[in-house]
This record gives C-alpha cells, structure tokens and sequence, in this order.
C-alpha cells in the first residue's frame, strides 16, 4: 500500500507541478492578464457607449420636435404675409379708384362751374326783378342746410348716384 501511495504521490506530484506551472505562467504572462483587462475596459466602453448613443438619441428627438415646431411657425408666416399682400393689394386699389374718382369730381367741378359761369354771362339780369337775380344761381347757406340751384342739385345727384354705384361695384367685387 505504500507503494501504491509513492506511485499515486510521484503520478500526482507532476500534475500538481503542472497546475501550479500553468497558474504562475498566468500570473506572470501580462499578455493573458491584459486579455481579462481588456475584456473589462471593452465592456465599460460599451456600457459608456449605450448611455451616450441613448443621449444622443434624446437630443435628436428633440431636435426633430423643435423643426417641427419652426416649420409650422414659418407656414403660418407664409400665410400671414399672403394675407398681408392681398390686403396691401386691395388697398393699393382702393386707392388708385379713389383717386380716379376725385379726378372725375375735380373735372365735375370744373364742367360745373364753367356752366354756371357761362350761365351766368349769358344770362340777361333783370334788375328790376329780383327773383331771378345773382342769389338764386349762387349757393348761400340757411343755417345747417345748403340750397342749390336746380341744375347744380341734379349734377350733386348724379354725382352721388355714381359715388354709390362705385361703391355697390366695389362691395360686390370684394365679397
């Protein structure tokens, strides 16, 4: 038995040397202990990798919104400054037909007052009567009120009949 326990001693002396070759070469080979190293730098750089790409995503996202958010603000600016142009257009011709209309009273005015003025010429004045005299063909004021001459009245009329009935095209053009 005591042999067998040499043999079993010497057949294990050798596996234990082994083992405890292999354990020290480990230890001692810093290209295999730099392996474990790597290994653990590797998986925190990962780990730092994940946390950054999840940040970047969050910040993509919130990109994406604020663009989102711009564009409308520019299409409502768009639509804005259209309505702002057909406003300016329709004033700009509110305003070309207005001063169209103060040309045609100022020629109104001019026709008007060279026809009383030629009326007036050519009119023989009685100086004896007084009812057909200089007062009735000129304007005077009673109070508040303005009396005209029969033909100046029916000028004044038609002259705001057209006023109306521009305005009437105007109102029905724009609606």
């Amino acid at each position: 038995m005591r042999n067998l326990q040499k043999e079993v001693d010497c057949l294990a002396s050798p596996k234990l040397s082994t083992e405890q070759k292999v354990m020290d070469e480990i230890q001692n080979d810093p290209a295999k202990n730099s392996v474990g190293e790597d290994c653990e730098m590797l998986s925190v750089g990962v780990a730092k990798l994940k946390v950054d790409n999840r940040l970047l995503q969050q910040e993509l996202q919130q990109c994406v919104q604020k663009n989102l958010q711009l564009k409308g603000i520019v299409q409502r600016q768009r639509e804005e400054r259209k309505v702002l142009e057909d406003c300016l257009f329709t004033v700009t011709s509110a305003k070309d037909i207005l001063q169209l209309e103060v040309r045609k009273l100022q020629q109104d005015y001019l026709d008007l007052r060279k026809s009383i003025s030629t009326q007036l010429r050519t009119k023989n004045l009685d100086a004896s009567s007084g009812s057909l005299g200089l007062n009735e063909m000129l304007d005077f004021k009673d109070k508040e009120r303005v009396y005209n001459s029969p033909k100046e009245q029916l000028a004044i009329d038609l002259i705001r009949k057209r006023l109306e009935e521009d305005e009437l095209k105007r109102g029905t053009t724009e609606h």
